[in-house]
């Protein structure tokens, strides 16, 4: 129950820290610490009380024994990390000097981190507020990554459907745009005829639009929207280059793969990657001057990645 002060309807405000030890003596004075910084304490003697009272309150901090009877600490620890309200708890771990072993394994099943007996009491109401002030800050920046994820999501899911919904109808008007213009030459007039060569190109322009945004939302879509792959780097650079030798050609533009001396595979989604060169190379082709040369090379650097230029 919310903890109220001399009968008005005032809720505490101050942070709950839960102190879990079978020593009274020890959780009295530690209570003490706690309040004297400005924190709301509630103690429990073993671990079983601590356990519900983690699992049904709301709270800032919990200092847990490690040495306690029938629920010892590491298992009291284990059970807050299972429940989704106390994942983000952060716990204090109390062990006895030099006890690498305990500390290891509290550190292996979620704690945040430890003191050691006997308690250095002018130090722990600093290291109690350091440790809620990290967790308070685990927690927004947890929270700020649940949201960019979920954004991402989102955005990548918009992207598909869109693209999907656009593509359908877009492919049906430029099919049926081909066949009235075939059916149509040399029956209207030419301006007529422009009109209808302005409807197929501004089509097919927004058609490899929605191609690049579906493209795009599959690279963005994780792993799991990937198909990895090994694949040969030659292959890579082949694919890279369809599509554009005609371009090239009327510009007089040469297009020259460069694979390298020793050849080598990568793992990766071969349709991507091949998609993501083709768009450099168009691009590449694009802007060079008449007459120029377009190269694009493969490399295998040290830490065994494969560089594209």
């Amino acid at each position: 129950m919310p903890y109220q002060t001399n009968g008005t309807d005032t809720i505490d405000q101050r942070p709950r820290v839960l102190v879990v030890d079978d020593d009274p003596i020890l959780r009295e004075v530690m209570c003490e610490q706690l309040s004297a910084i400005g924190c709301r304490c509630i103690a429990a003697e073993n671990g079983e009380a601590g356990r519900q009272i983690a699992t049904s309150q709301a709270l800032k901090l919990s200092v847990i024994d490690i040495s306690m009877p029938e629920m010892d600490g590491f298992s009291l620890l284990g059970h807050i990390r299972q429940s989704p309200q106390c994942a983000d708890l952060p716990v204090i771990v109390c062990t006895s000097h030099n006890d690498r072993e305990s500390i290891d394994r509290a550190y292996k099943l979620g704690a945040s981190s430890f003191i050691t007996k006997p308690i250095n009491w002018p130090q722990f109401g600093h290291h109690v507020q350091f440790v809620m002030r990290n967790g308070e800050i685990e927690r927004a920046l947890r929270a700020a990554q649940n949201e960019a994820l979920t954004a991402s999501r989102m955005k990548s899911g918009l992207f598909q459907v869109l693209g999907h919904e656009l593509k359908t109808p877009l492919t049906a008007l430029i099919g049926m745009t081909g066949l009235l213009e075939s059916t149509l030459r040399g029956r209207v007039g030419e301006t007529e005829s422009e009109h209808l060569e302005h409807i197929i190109e501004g089509s097919q322009r927004l058609n490899s639009i929605i191609g690049d945004v579906l493209l795009l939302s599959r690279a963005l879509g994780g792993r799991d929207r990937k198909h990895m792959t090994v694949a040969a780097v030659e292959d890579i650079l082949d694919d890279s280059l369809a599509g554009h030798r005609g371009s090239a050609r009327a510009r007089n533009i040469q297009l020259l793969p460069r694979p390298p001396e020793k050849t080598f595979a990568v793992l990766c989604d071969p349709h991507l990657l091949g998609q993501a060169l083709g768009k450099l190379v168009g691009n590449a082709v694009k802007f060079s001057p008449a007459g120029g040369t377009v190269e694009v090379l493969a490399r295998r650097r040290a830490d065994g990645c494969a560089v594209f230029t």
